[in-house]
């Protein structure tokens, strides 16, 4: 749903359901990731290692993380001390194009 969202306000979007589908993906692109938008708690890998593995091959990539949760799976500290952008789930339409826009500047559509 957030993929379709998205595409439909004028972003790319290459969406994945597991860690694993979108370290593949990352390595099958030829244009470089510019955001990752990903969530914390992943069936496969924690989404802030899974931020710093498609970072690394794409320099410059932006993230932004968001959770339901609210206690221990997710790991604040490390969210506060990287800097990650954070949306706490639920999070409305207008505030998911905020946080992007705010990570990508006024051309990152």
């Amino acid at each position: 749903m957030t993929a379709r969202f998205l595409t439909q306000h004028g972003y790319r979007v290459t969406a994945a359901a597991t860690g694993r589908g979108a370290l593949r993906a990352c390595a099958e692109t030829k244009t470089p990731f510019a955001l990752i938008l990903c969530d914390v708690v992943l069936p496969d890998i924690r989404g802030p290692d899974l931020v710093e593995k498609i970072a690394a091959a794409c320099p410059g990539a932006k993230a932004v993380l968001m959770s339901g949760y609210r206690d221990g799976r997710v790991d604040w500290e490390r969210i506060r001390r990287q800097g990650y952008p954070f949306l706490q789930k639920p999070f409305n339409a207008p505030k998911l194009l905020k946080t992007l826009r705010e990570q990508l500047g006024p051309q990152g559509v």
